[in-house]
């Protein structure tokens, strides 16, 4: 994954057809199975939102290729939805498939300047494929859209201390932890 313990992100109230169930749950949660999902998509296959829940639902399951197709329906039927690019880009990356990852989450950060996630992802990314001070500016443009994420200080300062900018990291490092944030352990070496 991308981030340890993040994951894909829910469309705001799930599928259309769910929205008004009395099995609707919080807004951003994803109802129904797979089979009741593509049940939905038999009677409408140009239902974007459905696509994209369906993938939701089959990341949650650990159906990945599943899930990144049904992210690439969802976005040939809305190709100017961020967060199917930004999970689809999720899918991508966990696969090492770092440029087509790359791709999807600038189209993302284009369609929507102010989406911290994607422009954090895209930073993640870059320096996955070992862009440090490329992945420096995107995570620093998701601060520039959610300034007090601990999570984007500390990686931040992380890249800046990998960069050799001890000072900069320092202040970013100082802020994560003043917000709470503790990466998680290392791995013990195999």
């Amino acid at each position: 994954e991308l981030e340890p313990g993040r994951t894909e992100t829910a469309a705001p109230a799930g599928a259309a057809r769910w929205r008004s169930s009395p099995r609707a749950r919080a807004p951003g949660a994803v109802r129904g199975s797979p089979k009741e999902l593509e049940r939905v998509l038999a009677q409408n296959p140009a239902d974007a939102e459905t696509h994209f829940n369906l993938a939701v639902v089959l990341t949650q399951r650990g159906s990945y290729e599943a899930a990144i197709q049904a992210y690439e329906r969802c976005l040939a039927l809305e190709p100017g939805n961020a967060r199917a690019r930004n999970n689809l880009a999720i899918r991508y990356a966990a696969q090492g498939r770092l440029e087509e990852a790359r791709r999807q989450l600038a189209q993302a950060v284009e369609i929507d300047p102010h989406y911290a996630e994607a422009a954090f992802n895209l930073g993640v990314v870059l320096d996955q494929a070992g862009q440090p001070r490329a992945a420096a500016e995107w995570v620093a443009k998701a601060l520039e859209n959610e300034p007090d994420n601990p999570r984007f200080h500390f990686a931040l300062g992380s890249l800046y201390r990998a960069l050799g900018e001890n000072e900069r990291a320092r202040r970013h490092l100082d802020r994560a932890a003043a917000g709470g944030f503790r990466p998680p352990p290392a791995a013990p070496n195999q």
